[in-house]
């Protein structure tokens, strides 16, 4: 096998790369200090009902990722450089998540009142549901395109 010397690609690529994982540590670390925050400042009991919101809409989202975010990093690195292929599967793994997060928002928000009551005994968790159900299709989207970096 032969090496070839660096490029200024190669340079570009790497910094790309470097740029999405500082992106993630960032965001990682603000969550942290974002639990901080509303735990000082509105008290356990609003950090309780923020903590049974988010962890329904993260179910959500991880249910309307389907396993493709796997999918992707298996299929992506078989196709060749500029090959149309590796579009249309990323195109076709979006569709497919859409079809799934959109329905699962709209069911969340439908039934937010009953989730909260029935499943949390807190009536008081529908609203806050009701609001972050809009970004089940976001996380999923999100989640899909960091994969889909990873395997390119």
């Amino acid at each position: 096998m032969k090496l070839s010397r660096p490029s200024a690609d190669d340079a570009v690529v790497l910094s790309r790369g470097a740029a999405v994982n500082l992106l993630g540590m960032l965001a990682k670390t603000s969550k942290v200090l974002f639990t901080r925050f509303v735990t000082r400042v509105c008290g356990s009991s609003v950090f309780g009902i923020y903590s049974l919101a988010v962890a329904v809409v993260d179910l959500a989202a991880r249910a309307s990722i389907f396993g493709m975010d796997k999918s992707l990093l298996k299929f992506i690195p078989e196709y060749e450089t500029g090959d149309r292929g590796k579009y249309d599967t990323v195109s076709a793994v979006f569709g497919v998540a859409l079809a799934i997060g959109l329905p699962l928002t709209l069911l969340l928000v439908l039934f937010a009142p009953w989730i909260s009551l029935v499943f949390m005994d807190k009536p008081e968790v529908a609203t806050p549901l009701q609001i972050m159900a809009l970004a089940v299709v976001p996380l999923t989207l999100l989640s899909l395109v960091l994969s889909a970096t990873k395997a390119s």
